[in-house]
């Protein structure tokens, strides 16, 4: 899922920005942020934007895409009970991935303090690699 997601935001993110990934998680759940630079959803597409075959056709390789990332992510998270949503930024948009907490077993006990939240910048020419920073 998280594949999709970064896809489709290296793909309407600015040139030479990065991709902002970041994970927050504590004793209620966690969630996964990643942001990028670049235009907002359009007005018109922003409702739709989880539907099966719904894209901006203005973006480069749109030949190359089938138009389902967005609505996979959609459709898996809400099997697993959990969600997703977009949000319009100031200077790009953010995608974040609820997740519900994590069930302890045996003597784990569950860590009620947050873990740290990281951001990691991930700068890509086309295709998207691991550990890739700008």
């Amino acid at each position: 899922m998280l594949t999709h997601i970064l896809s489709d935001a290296d793909r309407h993110r600015s040139k030479d920005s990065v991709i902002a990934i970041t994970l927050d998680a504590n004793a209620a759940g966690s969630k996964v942020r990643v942001r990028n630079v670049g235009e907002a959803i359009p007005d018109q597409l922003f409702d739709k934007i989880f539907e099966y075959g719904v894209s901006d056709h203005k973006a480069e390789n749109t030949s190359a895409t089938r138009d389902q990332g967005l609505f996979v992510v959609k459709t898996y998270m809400a099997k697993m009970g959990d969600t997703v949503t977009a949000k319009n930024e100031v200077d790009g948009v953010s995608f974040e991935l609820q997740f519900p907490p994590v069930v302890q077993r045996g003597n784990a006990k569950a860590d009620a303090k947050s873990v740290d939240t990281r951001s990691l910048p991930l700068k890509s020419s086309g295709k998207l690699r691991a550990g890739a920073v700008a």
